[in-house]
């Protein structure tokens, strides 16, 4: 049991889901890829199923912990009389809030800031160990338009398949994933994007980490929270054009 009362605030969603979100196994949220989702839904769940003493709201609750998405709330919704835990995810500082859990620890910036982990992707399924030393898929789990436009080209397309190899994009729509659990035919792992050093300095390191349980290869950008969780040259290929994926292809096959 926890020594003080813990709510995590999921804005809007307890009357989206019918008051049967308590109820929700984690991998049912396989195919969600919101913030709020990985940050507030994920996290209650797990501990829920563990034992833990806490309640989901849609509202702050005063005298207690309220763990919640800054972004969900505008200033005059913010409480002062609980204490407030706000989940920086892939956005800006929450000036507001009493302790802010960080992603990347490049965000640690004061002595109220944490750095933690985010979990894995729900519901993954790893690839397939029949498909041995395979090389035939070169999957991106994300959003189209955050794969650098430069591998998304025909030309790219083109070179991989004359080594045997088809990029395949999981994506569905802006809310809802399209597979980005499912690893089974996931041979190898693309994931680099187009962003600013200072976008990089919040980004997780959730693609690595996916990729490693799922027991697929990574080929991966220069991001910092990549680079966090490197010990050797073999954790992962670094890259920067579609040269370097198409060299670290040649190499694994």
């Amino acid at each position: 049991m926890l020594p003080y009362e813990v709510t995590f605030v999921a804005k809007e969603e307890t009357a989206i889901r019918g008051g049967r979100l308590s109820e929700m196994g984690p991998d049912e949220l396989k195919d969600r890829i919101d913030g709020q989702s990985a940050w507030i839904l994920l996290p209650y769940l797990h501990l829920k199923r563990a034992g833990c003493n806490v309640s989901i709201s849609s509202e702050l609750k005063p005298g207690g912990i309220c763990v919640l998405a800054p972004y969900k709330f505008m200033m005059r919704e913010m409480m002062t009389d609980c204490f407030t835990v706000g989940c920086r995810m892939d956005w800006g500082r929450p000036v507001l809030c009493d302790m802010t859990i960080v992603q990347n620890e490049a965000n640690v910036e004061g002595l109220s800031d944490v750095f933690i982990p985010h979990w894995p992707q729900p519901g993954l399924i790893p690839r397939e160990s029949g498909r041995g030393g395979r090389i035939e898929t070169l999957a991106f789990k994300g959003r189209a338009f955050n794969l650098h436009e430069p591998f998304r080209s025909p030309e790219f397309r083109a070179a991989l398949e004359g080594l045997g190899v088809r990029l395949a994009l999981d994506f569905n729509d802006e809310t809802r994933a399209h597979g980005w659990h499912d690893y089974s035919e996931a041979d190898l792992v693309l994931a680099v994007r187009d962003l600013t050093k200072q976008d990089a300095l919040i980004k997780p390191a959730s693609k690595l980490v996916n990729a490693r349980i799922a027991g697929t290869p990574a080929i991966l950008g220069p991001e910092p929270a990549f680079r966090d969780l490197r010990r050797s040259d073999l954790d992962y290929f670094e890259v920067r054009t579609p040269e370097d994926v198409l060299a670290a292809v040649r190499r694994l096959k």
